[in-house]
């Protein structure tokens, strides 16, 4: 949240890639933080891909949604969003760079000053579960690319540590990451004694 919140940084990291083997909690912080950003008003979409969803797999549709839910947020947005599509109904269907550009980074730039916001938010949950590798990989590059023309968004990017993802980021100056597999074990130790004495206080006498 730190990272979200802390005023415009134009040398600072944009996406935030958080990483982590199976069943260690990536989800459920992914969860909190839109749910965060939401109370603030500062998400600007969300995608929870899901192995076994046909629609959470496909990555042709995360542009799209992210477009979708974007346009909620600010009439300005609505109308640049609609305008693009009334132009080229083909923008829904297009290679994922177009829709990117054409759905979600132009009409941002098209109303930084009547939107007079200083910060919005994107969460993608779950990447390693898209269907298609190579797309997958190809989502992480354009976000990483398209990023340094709105640098008012920040990306909370969750997914395990997979070959192909660590591949794309291998290199790339324009990211954070964090492993939660590497906590200490003293931090762990600690948070599971806060939660045990939390809960315990709950347990009637």
């Amino acid at each position: 949240m730190s990272w979200l919140e802390t005023e415009e940084d134009p040398s600072g990291a944009r996406l935030f890639w958080l990483n982590g083997l199976a069943g260690i909690g990536k989800s459920t912080i992914a969860t909190t933080i839109a749910l965060r950003a939401d109370m603030k008003t500062i998400l600007a979409g969300s995608f929870f891909f899901s192995r076994g969803d046909e629609k959470l797999t496909d990555p042709t549709l995360v542009f799209p949604t992210l477009a979708l839910q974007l346009a909620k947020m600010d009439r300005s947005l609505t109308s640049s969003i609609g305008q693009a599509l009334e132009s080229d109904a083909s923008y829904a269907h297009a290679g994922m760079q177009t829709q990117l550009q054409k759905l979600i980074v132009e009409p941002l730039l098209a109303n930084i000053s009547s939107m007079k916001r200083k910060r919005l938010v994107f969460v993608l949950d779950a990447l390693d579960e898209c269907r298609d590798d190579y797309q997958t990989a190809n989502i992480v590059k354009l976000l990483l690319s398209h990023l340094q023309f709105i640098p008012f968004v920040r990306v909370l990017l969750t997914s395990r540590p997979e070959p192909h993802i660590q591949l794309t980021f291998s290199g790339a100056a324009d990211h954070n990451e964090f492993i939660l597999h590497d906590i200490e074990r003293d931090i762990v130790q600690e948070d599971i004694r806060l939660y045990l004495r939390e809960k315990l206080k709950t347990i009637s006498t």
